[in-house]
């Protein structure tokens, strides 16, 4: 079955005043391990394709459908883009995700490019 997910509005930090730049540097600074950093630090090089992209909701608390009691940590979400990006330490929600209708992606996956991200977020 596929779950919806319903983010929390009002848990969140407001990423609209920032630039991805300072959007990436937040993250990396979360980073536990060496292969998050170096992905963190990789976004944020090619921060300038992001730019003109929905902007993300930082540490957004969001639920999803079929399992409704629990409640789960994003590190970026998207509402309108309907994606999330999780840190290593909020990764155990990864797999009810993929079977919800939005997008997930992991800061630990090495293979998570600046542009396949980039394109799955709505222009603005």
């Amino acid at each position: 079955s596929s779950g919806m997910v319903i983010p929390e509005r009002g848990t969140e930090l407001d990423t609209s005043g920032m630039t991805w730049n300072e959007i990436w540097e937040t993250l990396e600074d979360y980073a536990e391990s060496t292969s998050e950093k170096e992905l963190l630090e990789k976004f944020g090089a090619f921060a300038g394709i992001f730019e003109g992209r929905e902007q993300p909701l930082q540490d957004c608390t969001f639920r999803v459908s079929s399992q409704p009691d629990d409640t789960f940590q994003a590190d970026l979400l998207w509402l309108d883009s309907h994606v999330i990006l999780l840190m290593n330490d909020n990764e155990r929600c990864f797999d009810l995700l993929t079977q919800s209708d939005w997008k997930c992606f992991l800061a630990t996956d090495e293979s998570l490019s600046p542009e396949k991200l980039a394109n799955q977020l709505k222009e603005v």
